[in-house]
């Protein structure tokens, strides 16, 4: 769920490992400005996927060759075609909590 830290948990092992770190929303709000932003559901895949694909490659023409990809993949369809399109990748990470945990988390906000 929303509000219990997962990005501020992926931005910690992306630091500590010395990951890249890339957001899959804010390609798509650098990109567009997004108005679009509330249709995320309803963007393309196919845009998605192929500003994903330059921002790696942006970051690869640095020298990056580790990434961490936030709020991606949301499916297994889409690690598969990931893995066969853009790159290949060695895991998936799945961060869950308990509800009492969330619930913790949106009261302390």
């Amino acid at each position: 769920g929303s509000s219990i830290g997962k990005g501020t948990q992926y931005a910690r092992l992306a630091n500590k490992f010395r990951f890249y770190y890339i957001l899959v929303g804010d390609l798509l709000r650098k990109e567009a400005a997004c108005p679009m932003l509330p249709y995320y559901n309803f963007i393309p895949k196919s845009i998605k996927k192929l500003l994903l694909r330059q921002a790696i490659s942006r970051a690869q023409s640095k020298g990056k060759r580790k990434f961490l990809l936030d709020k991606f993949p949301r499916s297994i369809l889409q690690a598969v075609n990931f893995k066969l399109k853009i790159c290949k990748f060695q895991a998936i990470l799945f961060l869950e909590c308990s509800k009492a945990e969330l619930r913790d988390c949106l009261q302390r906000r």
